[in-house]
């Protein structure tokens, strides 16, 4: 069995959490809507344990065609910026810096920083913890909102679970990664299967509180794609335990009706894949596109542009942000990112499964909200976190531990 090395005092993981942990803590304090100069300081002095690390343990990988990659993107983002014909206020100046300092500082400084077996787990660990609280928080001082949750009546919209956090979407991201965490602790066996079904528990009913479907339905796309890539006999018991729970929901109309019209808001009812509102939202937006000019369509509106579209879609934001540039940098990032898991897999599939995991997670749930990769929000740094930088910093340090070259990396499973 290969050594597990011990985690290191100063690692990356860490310095990720506490940045987030901090705000967290921040916002817990001082609620979102009271934005002031106070909390634009704070965040940037955050940040700056990033800038300080980078200056301390630049780690380039000079050989990879990264950096003429990022100049072109970065290019075409400066003439999207030059062209903004929209106000800048501080929250499109701060969403522009952010975006760019965090591409240049994870991307570029420290591309090739690592991150050890060890201190992932330390990190799921905390995540768990941290998760709990907020989930007992919420049962707590939201009784009454947590317990609508589970009755056949009460209103879905302005009841929807929060903890102390911003938005229900926030904490549905939150509660969905302790989760993927805690079957992947389970798995490993650093959790009792018991142990786990209680975290769970709690963690689960919380998420049905939040009413996010996409936190939801995210969370069990997730888990089956760790499962299937780690345990395929545990996938397949769970695949049916799943649907027979499903099936048993559905046939009786008090838990269908809580469930599937309540909960899931009629989502699969009538055949329908969303509500009425959300499609005439995404509609607007795909038409802001179409019929721009060809100069917005290839760089966007802006970060401080305006336009008169809706919402709730990642991709289609970046599209209209920073146009079909920006679109393909994104994707681009994300899959590399993939291509990171899949790799990962073949050297050791219990951590490269649980990337996958988180990728499968922030992959859908950016189609249904706005948590961008890269920006200065607590929810998009955290799916940057766990779908982008964890997985390429668990690659990094699983090439190097076996001592093969990143571009030589095969099929053979070396998985201890």
């Amino acid at each position: 069995m290969t050594e597990v090395l011990a985690p290191r005092k100063n690692n990356i993981i860490m310095k990720m959490f506490y940045y987030w942990g901090i705000l967290i803590l921040w916002q817990w304090v001082r609620p979102v809507a009271n934005r002031s100069l106070a909390d634009v300081l704070v965040k940037v002095g955050m940040f700056l344990i990033f800038i300080l690390y980078a200056q301390k343990h630049k780690k380039v990988r000079k050989e990879d065609n990264w950096l003429l990659w990022l100049s072109l993107f970065l290019g075409t983002q400066i003439i999207t910026i030059l062209f903004d014909s929209g106000e800048r206020d501080m929250g499109s100046i701060i969403s522009t810096v952010f975006i760019f300092v965090q591409i240049i500082v994870f991307l570029v400084l420290i591309s090739d920083d690592t991150i050890y077996e060890s201190e992932l787990e330390r990190f799921c660990k905390i995540i768990i913890v941290v998760v709990l609280f907020m989930a007992i928080y919420n049962m707590i001082f939201s009784t009454s909102r947590f317990l609508q949750a589970f009755s056949s009546s009460g209103g879905r919209y302005g009841s929807e679970c929060k903890s102390f956090l911003y938005s229900n979407h926030e904490f549905g991201i939150y509660l969905a990664t302790g989760i993927i965490i805690a079957f992947w602790m389970a798995l490993r066996g650093k959790l009792k299967y018991w142990q786990m079904f209680v975290i769970n528990a709690i963690l689960g009913a919380n998420l049905f509180a939040t009413y996010s479907r996409t936190a939801i339905l995210g969370t069990v796309a997730a888990v089956f794609v760790l499962l299937f890539f780690y345990k395929k006999n545990v996938f397949l018991i769970t695949l049916v335990t799943f649907a027979i729970v499903v099936a048993i929901i559905y046939a009786n109309p008090t838990t269908r009706n809580i469930v599937f019209d309540k909960v899931l808001k009629g989502t699969f009812e009538n055949g329908q894949i969303m509500d009425e509102n959300r499609s005439e939202m995404y509609d607007d937006e795909w038409y802001g596109f179409t019929s721009a000019d060809l100069f917005k369509q290839f760089f966007g509106y802006g970060y401080a542009g305006k336009w008169e579209f809706g919402g709730h879609n990642g991709y289609l934001q970046i599209l209209l942000t920073g146009g079909i540039f920006m679109f393909a940098f994104f994707i681009g990032i994300i899959l590399i990112s993939i291509r990171y898991s899949f790799k990962t897999i073949r050297i050791n599939r219990s951590l490269g499964s649980l990337m996958l995991g988180f990728q499968v997670f922030a992959l859908l749930y950016m189609v249904a909200q706005t948590a961008i990769l890269f920006y200065s929000t607590m929810d998009s740094f955290f799916i940057t976190m766990t779908a982008i930088l964890i997985p390429k910093y668990i690659y990094n340090h699983e090439v190097l531990r076996i001592g093969i070259p990143k571009e030589e990396t095969t099929d053979e499973d070396h998985s201890d």
